[in-house]
């Protein structure tokens, strides 16, 4: 296991809300030190949920892979209520403030679990969000963009979010690598949205190691 939340449970609870509105709703949600999280929507966050929004309607599941708070899948769900989200994290802070969240925000269709990247993660999904987790190491951020193309569905979709100073084209070469396409959707203030979409086609992913 990667262990690269671990700290968190060393760092003294101090908690928080989040507050921010989106297309119209209000969403206030739990955070805690120890877990990335501002008392604000972050840009990147905000600009990756507005792209996910202009496009047609999330049916089916959806992964928020790495979710911290849950703030990518849980709002995403708000919008979309008919969508299966699932949560994963490693830290246990970040999933018991998303589980919080949940409950917060009546998400019924919400299932959030200890998973370190995909080891715990079965199925395929319609769409993956991710933030992920530059302390982590650049290894464990393109381990998680390549499994992410075995978990999806045909022309399922890998959204990223990711700043330019924290390896956003490291991290787009590696999703075109992977699927072939990577899109940028969005770059404001230094944060880039990313798209790549599931092709029909193989991948011997030992090219990719």
């Amino acid at each position: 296991m990667s262990h690269y939340f671990d700290r968190d449970s060393r760092v003294e609870s101090q908690p928080f809300d989040v507050k921010f509105s989106l297309n119209g709703k209000n969403f206030l949600l739990h955070s805690d030190s120890g877990v990335f999280s501002k008392d604000a929507l972050d840009t990147g966050s905000e600009g990756l949920l507005l792209e996910v929004l202009r496009h047609p309607p999330i049916h089916g599941s959806l992964l928020d892979l790495g979710c911290g708070i849950g703030t990518l899948g849980l709002v995403l769900a708000s919008f979309f209520p008919l969508t299966e989200v699932h949560l994963t994290d490693v830290s246990s802070r970040a999933l018991q403030l998303a589980r919080q969240n949940s409950e917060r925000l009546k998400i019924e269709m919400a299932q959030v679990y200890f998973s370190d990247v995909f080891d715990s993660i079965e199925g395929t999904f319609d769409a993956i969000v991710c933030n992920p987790p530059i302390r982590a190491g650049k290894s464990i951020v393109h381990r998680m963009l390549m499994e992410s193309f075995d978990h999806l569905f045909d022309k399922g979709a890998l959204w990223v979010v990711i700043r330019k100073s924290h390896g956003a084209e490291s991290a787009r070469k590696k999703m075109f690598e992977v699927f072939g396409n990577c899109e940028i959707m969005r770059r404001h203030h230094g944060h880039y949205v990313l798209l790549s979409t599931k092709q029909s086609k193989s991948v011997d992913f030992s090219l990719h190691k």
